[in-house]
């Protein structure tokens, strides 16, 4: 089987030990900027080619240009990690319970490159918001000893999803979805 690349780039420009918000204290554990990619232009004999030649082309000029040489050449030095595979399964009810009420429940397990778990399924529930304080307030109890629980930011384009199509708004603007989650790797 060929590498499938998911249509969401992840980009942690910005990752631990942000500012606290202004109210309540609040600290965010991650902030993690995300762009939604047209998959079919990562398809073909060598995807990773593809992948290499959007951050060249297109991904490493827009960084130069919204945030600047150091963030470009961080990108640069860096790279995008492509050996990682995983298997990662969302789990919810047929009437998706979870999701219609902000929840996601997602088992995750690392993969080898004949698709073959290399590690123990990692448990996370999670709860979105477009709230900070909500998500911030989302008490998630894990019973489960070595449970870690973080509070992150998603920050994407905004869009708009109709049945037909998705529509970017202009004037270009970003949104914010907060998420207070807790994973666990059990054993």
């Amino acid at each position: 089987m060929r590498h499938a690349f998911a249509s969401v780039l992840l980009l942690c420009l910005v990752t631990t030990h942000t500012a606290p918000a202004a109210a309540k204290g609040i600290e965010l554990d991650s902030r993690e900027y995300k762009l939604m990619l047209d998959p079919d232009r990562f398809t073909g004999d060598v995807p990773e080619k593809a992948v290499e030649d959007f951050i060249r082309d297109q991904l490493g000029p827009a960084l130069r240009t919204s945030f600047g040489d150091d963030a470009a050449d961080e990108l640069a030095a860096k790279g995008v990690g492509l050996e990682k595979r995983r298997s990662v399964r969302f789990r919810d009810t047929n009437s998706c319970a979870l999701n219609n009420n902000g929840f996601a429940f997602r088992e995750r397990v690392d993969l080898s490159e004949e698709d073959r778990p290399t590690s123990d399924p990692e448990i996370t529930l999670k709860f979105r918001s477009p709230d900070l304080f909500l998500a911030a307030d989302m008490r998630l109890e894990a019973r489960a000893e070595g449970a870690e629980t973080k509070l992150e930011e998603d920050i994407g384009p905004l869009s708009l999803t109709s049945e037909a199509e998705r529509v970017v708004a202009l004037p270009r603007s970003t949104r914010s979805q907060f998420s207070r989650y807790q994973s666990d790797r059990r054993s």
